[in-house]
């Protein structure tokens, strides 16, 4: 036999330290002292002993991370080197201590642990440091492999070769056996899964495996943490478009095992278990160590061993059901445990390739299919329905629901796995989950559903009740919850005392009553109930569980009418949008060959591509225009909310009733879809100003689609917003009416008993005190952000109260939102608009004058402006249009005095026959001055006449 690096001339020298340790204690049995004395010599002669300075790492100081090492003086501490400082290898968290006289390393020389790096920081998971200054004898893997394993064939090699590989494999089947699948497994088999075991070192943020992708082999978690994902999203296609979400269904600890569909073969497909890609995302939460089998192996060791083989098939059911529940998918929400557990009692897993069928339409309904991975598309033969393609979809419930053959034909349109479930579990699970057969029901009838399913969705309940209760017709619900109650009871075997006195409770409450509740059911139905409770033995009754439904079926009769018009309304058009249900599209229209190839003119195909917008266009309205529908219609300048009453097609035409009880008939062309938070308005958010400027955009919205009302609502709820957020105090910034001029100050000082307040002001003239609140026009915001917001709104604002013929409003807006600009230098671009708008309501209100100043101050402050130089050219005009007015006003009182004179003169100085003949003339020219915006005069007296005269 050799030696090895630092061999000792006689390995006595490190017999004392070696000797205890397990690994020489197949010596001890030979039959000859003097031989075990000898071997132990040798082998002991392979070690090397070296000298660890305190603090620092053995793997520094000629230690390979594969070597066998014994404490021989001192201690070792092995730590985590994830996210820790390389340079304090002490304060690093603790894995476990190695004190004088043990090892570690045995598993690493002879089973070759594969140790990762952190990619990070290029860092192996953990490190080995010395507590203090400590002697080791260590064994590198070098000299195992080429000295002591290469010379089996000397007995103190073999003997201890085999010692090591029996105490290897001694510590896997001891981990093996907290497998929870491998816990009744015999200890033989045990062993033969420990020889064709591998290990694997792996740092903390590793991904062992990814969703979707091939899994290669079994995990099994010797120490560590890992957490397991599923990328999944509760929206719907169209919310959830280019979206992915990572949702953490659980972890696994020491003893947990991970990988098992990788064991899943050919021969399993039979069974509905054939290979499967990963339904999830695995990843290391902490340093890790594993075990893992390469699946061909294992799959070998598990021909020998079909319990185990059995119990890992259970697991891939139970895990796919866990990740699918953990999805919140709407199937699952009243579920109980029992009703999942009969759900996934059955479950198989279909594996499809792109292109293959799941089945065709007019096929036997027998199965519900829920999506692991890939997509699938439903047709028809004609039109494409929908397609799937998100965790936790599924389809086939249509079928089984309705009793008739498959209606659509099921096709995968990329490499799909398919939870499977048998029909008559689907039933069962119907009858445990009443929520859930409704659901199914709903998605597959659509507005046809009946009024147990709309009552018993969570969905759909609540407005369906509302609808009842607005129509008077709310005693038909309760009694229909009642008699589901009593069914209930009577399912779960309640006391029959308990439930015959809720049966008659329904009786006096609803049949024999006076009451307003009375329901309205058959002679057939009220015989039904009667005869029960003429016969019955209050003693010992036995009520029966169908003892209602004859009533039941009345009220379903009794709100057909009711129902009818709750499944138009939009809330539940979106429930139903909400469940992806199963809407055919239209048609597309074929055109001709002819088209394809190129025989007609660009005027002939023009005319068909307009054709075809037209219908689009068609198609968009009649999903829009529906009696009962909120639409936003024209109403002169302005577009606003309004619901279709009527349609007349051949026209063209729809009436609409206004909010205000108005009616109009209105193209309809010009009718609108409401805005998405007019349909579903947000919940109320806290004041801030990023409430304030959604308040805004809200608007702007609103604005843009001509609905100026609506608009001014959101601009003045962003205004209220921001004053909430900034009340009136000292300290506050206002805008003040002082003396007639704007300004902006300081709050200096508040009474609240005289209801006065001090400014000061910043422009350097006289501070206002103890001045009306009511002169303060507006608080402004401190904070640039909000400022802008605040100006911008009152520009809106503005801007609405034009269009609504509201000039005055205007004006005030565009004040306060002129005096903003004015006091904030990063604002003062805005001024330029608030001239504008302001001097086009002055134009608006015929003030002339008060438009001029407007329009010659926005000239000073950008003469170059298209739209200042467009208001100008307006002023001019209404300047002109205005003197105009007033010299042909002033000709008709000329000649109306002169008039006047000459019949004064004819009638002999008869004044009073003066006055009576020339009133009327009088009363129009007052009337035209007032229209022409001139000056407004009482009347004079008319022995005044000449002096009015001399003053035109």
């Amino acid at each position: 036999m050799g030696g090895g690096q630092g061999k000792a001339a006689n390995g006595s020298e490190y017999l004392d330290a070696c000797d205890h340790t397990p690994i020489f204690r197949c010596f001890d049995g030979l039959d000859s002292a003097e031989q075990s004395q000898q071997f132990k010599e040798q082998v002991a002669s392979f070690f090397h002993r070296q000298s660890i300075p305190a603090g620092a790492s053995v793997f520094d100081h000629k230690v390979g991370r594969r070597d066998l090492v014994i404490v021989e003086k001192g201690g070792l501490t092995m730590v985590s080197c994830h996210g820790e400082d390389k340079t304090h290898k002490k304060d690093r968290p603790v894995i476990k201590h190695v004190e004088q006289g043990e090892m570690m390393g045995m598993m690493e020389l002879v089973r070759n642990v594969e140790q990762e790096r952190d990619k990070s920081t290029g860092e192996y998971p953990v490190d080995v440091v010395a507590d203090a200054k400590t002697h080791v004898l260590v064994l590198s893997q070098d000299v195992y492999l080429s000295q002591l394993v290469a010379n089996r064939d000397h007995e103190a090699c073999r003997l201890f070769c085999d010692n090591l590989m029996g105490l290897t494999r001694a510590a896997i089947v001891n981990w093996l056996k907290k497998v929870v699948v491998l816990r009744d497994v015999a200890e033989k088999a045990l062993e033969e899964l420990a020889d064709v075991a591998h290990f694997q070192s792996m740092p903390a943020d590793t991904v062992l495996i990814e969703q979707h992708a091939k899994v290669p082999r079994l995990y099994v978690v010797l120490s560590g943490v890992l957490k397991v994902t599923c990328e999944a999203s509760s929206k719907s296609p169209r919310e959830r478009a280019g979206e992915t979400e990572a949702v953490e269904v659980g972890q696994l600890l020491a003893g947990d095992f991970f990988g098992e569909s990788s064991l899943l073969n050919a021969a399993d497909k039979d069974q509905g278990l054939a290979p499967i890609s990963s339904t999830a995302s695995v990843t290391t939460a902490s340093e890790c160590l594993f075990i893992y089998f390469e699946s061909d192996a294992m799959k070998e060791s598990l021909l020998k061993l079909p319990d185990v083989k059995e119990k890992i098939q259970g697991y891939i059911k139970d895990r796919l059901s866990a990740q699918l529940v953990a999805m919140n998918l709407g199937l699952f929400n009243s579920m109980r445990p029992a009703s999942i557990a009969l759900f996934t009692a059955d479950l198989s897993i279909v594996n499809l390739s792109d292109g293959d069928v799941v089945f065709e339409k007019d096929s036997e309904g027998d199965d519900f299919y829920i999506i692991i991975e890939g997509a699938v598309k439903i047709e028809d033969g004609e039109n494409l329905h929908v397609a799937l393609s998100r965790k936790g979809d599924y389809f086939g419930e249509v079928a089984l629901v309705r009793s008739e053959p498959r209606a659509a034909t099921v096709t995968a349109t990329a490499p799909t796995s398919l939870a499977r479930v048998c029909g008559s579990n689907f039933q069962s699970l119907c009858l445990q989950s009443p929520s859930v057969a409704a659901e199914f029901e709903i998605k597959a009838l659509g507005t046809k559903a009946s009024v147990g399913a709309l009552l018993l969705h969570p969905s759909t309940a609540p407005l369906l009740k509302k609808t009842l209760d607005d129509e008077f017709s709310s005693e038909n619900y309760h009694c229909w919850g009642m008699v589901e109650e009593y069914r209930g009871k009577i399912d779960t075997g309640a006391p029959a005392a308990e439930t015959y006195a809720l049966a008659k409770q329904i009786r006096d409450r609803f049949i024999t009553t006076d009451t307003e509740e009375l329901i309205n059911i058959s002679a057939k139905a009220d015989k039904h109930v009667k005869k029960y409770f003429a016969d019955v033995d209050e003693g010992d009754p036995k009520p029966p569980r169908d003892l209602y439904d004859p009533v039941l079926k009345c009220i379903s009769n009794n709100l057909r009418g009711n129902l009818q018009r709750f499944c138009v309304t939009k809330e539940y058009k979106a429930v139903l949008a909400s469940f992806d249900t199963y809407t055919p599209r239209g048609r597309k229209k074929k055109l001709p060959g002819s088209v394809l190839g190129g025989d007609l003119s660009p005027a002939t195909l023009r005319k068909l591509a307009d054709l075809v917008e037209k219908a689009e266009t068609m198609a968009a309205e009649s999903k829009l225009l529906k009696v009962g529908n909120s639409v936003r219609a024209p109403r002169g300048d302005a577009c606003v909310k309004a619901m279709v009453s009527d349609l007349d097609a051949a026209a063209g035409t729809v009436e609409v009733v206004y909010e205000d009880a108005t009616e109009a008939t209105v193209p309809s062309g010009a009718c609108s879809a409401l805005l998405d938070f007019e349909v579903a308005p947000p919940a109320p958010a806290k004041d801030s100003v990023e409430a304030a400027g959604e308040c805004k955009a809200r608007g702007s919205r609103l604005f843009q689609a001509k609905d100026y009302v609506a608009a001014s609502g959101h601009y003045k709820a962003a205004l209220g917003v921001l004053k909430r957020l900034y009340p009136l105090g000292v300290g506050a910034l206002v805008e003040v009416n002082s003396n007639g001029a704007l300004r902006v100050g300081t709050v200096s000082g508040v009474d609240d008993d005289e209801k006065t307040v001090d400014v000061m002001y910043d422009d350097g003239g006289e501070d206002d005190d103890e001045i009306s609140r009511k002169r303060i026009l507006a608080v402004v915001a401190p904070k640039p952000e909000g400022r802008a917001i605040q100006l911008t709104t009152y520009l809106n604002l503005a801007r609405c109260a034009t269009r609504a013929d509201r000039a005055k409003d205007a004006v005030s807006c565009c004040t306060l939102a002129g005096g903003i600009a004015a006091f904030d230098e990063l604002l003062e671009h805005h001024l330029v608009t608030t001239k504008i708008l302001r001097a086009r309501a002055h134009l608006q209100q015929k003030h002339l004058k008060q438009a001029l100043r407007d329009a010659k101050a926005a000239a000073d402050l950008a003469p170059a402006d298209k739209n200042v130089v467009a208001l100008n050219r307006d002023v001019e005009a209404a300047k002109k249009r205005a003197l105009r007015e007033n010299k042909k006003l002033a000709k008709e009182v000329t000649a109306w005095v002169e008039s006047a004179q000459g019949k004064f003169s004819e009638n002999g100085g008869n004044e009073a026959d003066c006055a009576q003949h020339f009133t009327p003339l009088r009363k129009t020219s007052v009337d035209v001055s007032l229209s022409a915006s001139a000056p407004s005069r009482a009347a004079k007296p008319r022995r005044a006449a000449a002096t009015r005269s001399a003053a035109w």
